[in-house]
Order: structure tokens, then sequence, then C-alpha cells
């Protein structure tokens, strides 16, 4: 992959004024790299159910950035088969993928508790509306030389809401500046 180009919103609060109405925007985005030099494949065809609200590890993995290669960019791909099931509560089901090298950091755009990857579509969804979804998403900053534990990891926003996930596929890339 010669030049990849990704591009990311970021959820940057900032207001352009048009007359006197404030309107919401979005800060854009662009990372130019010149190669992906590493990619690791993971996929999984059990199903995995979870009710938590706190954010639950679905999927570890380790990936090193070489001293000879200098810092790069992260980009994950997921892919997955879900079923966002409420029981007739209004609900959301959540993915990030972060890394660890210290401190957790989350993947960009880092939009936290804010981005569903699924939804019980107001309380609609049963337990037979599986429906494949995708995210996908970069490091917010070059990563130096080193091993990163990433992990993906998924939630709920209401303990009566079940999520599950089947039949996944995460894909991590690094790529030079």
């Amino acid at each position: 992959m010669k030049y990849a180009k990704f591009c990311c919103l970021s959820a940057l609060a900032a207001a352009v004024f048009v007359g006197s109405i404030a309107l919401p925007s979005s800060a854009f985005s662009t990372i130019t790299t010149k190669q992906s030099y590493f990619t690791h494949s993971t996929r999984e065809s059990a199903a995995f159910t979870t009710s938590s609200v706190p954010w639950v590890d679905l999927y570890t993995t380790s990936i090193t950035v070489p001293a000879t290669a200098g810092p790069s960019y992260l980009r994950a791909r997921f892919t997955a088969e879900s079923i966002c099931d409420g029981l007739g509560v209004l609900g959301i089901c959540r993915v990030r993928v972060v890394y660890i090298n210290g401190a957790p950091i989350e993947l960009e755009p880092s939009s936290g508790t804010d981005y569903g990857f699924d939804s019980t579509s107001n309380g609609s969804q049963g337990s037979n509306s599986q429906e494949g979804h995708a995210l996908e998403r970069t490091s917010p900053t070059l990563l130096p030389p080193g091993t990163y534990r990433v992990i993906v990891q998924v939630s709920v926003d209401d303990p009566l809401v079940y999520f599950t996930v089947d039949d996944w596929h995460l894909t991590l890339e690094l790529h030079a500046p």
C-alpha cells in the first residue's frame, strides 16, 4: 500500500458563527503515510456476549514498533456481526480500540462512550437481529519504537442490554510516516 491516507473526525467542540446563530463543528484531520510495513489479522467465529456498562476486553494482542522502522502510526479495522438486544429497553452497544504503553489511549476518533457500534433500535431489536458492523481507528500520534498492548473493548449503556459480538475480524497495521 504505497500512499495511504487516513481521515478521522475529532470530537473537538468548536463553533461556527453564522450571524448570531452558533452551529457545532467538528475538526477534520488527515494522516498521510508512505507505506504499511506490518499487518496483523485475527478472526474469531465464537460468540461473546456481555451486559457490562464498564468496558470489558474482547481481545488483547501485542504489537511491536521496531527501532529500525522509527515512529509509526497504528491503524485498526474491526468488523463483526452483532446483536444489541434490549428486551424492550432503549440501548447502545459500544466498541473501542485502545493501546497501552503506560496508560490506555483510545485510537481516534476517540469518542469514548459516544460511538454506538449497534443499538436496540428504540427497543425493537431482538435476539435474531444480527447485523454486520465495522469501525476503523488510528493512533492519535506517531508511536515511538516499543511494544504496545492493543485491546478491543466492548460495553453497553444499560445493564438490561445484551451485546453479542460474533464472527469478528481485527486487522492491525503499522504505517511509516
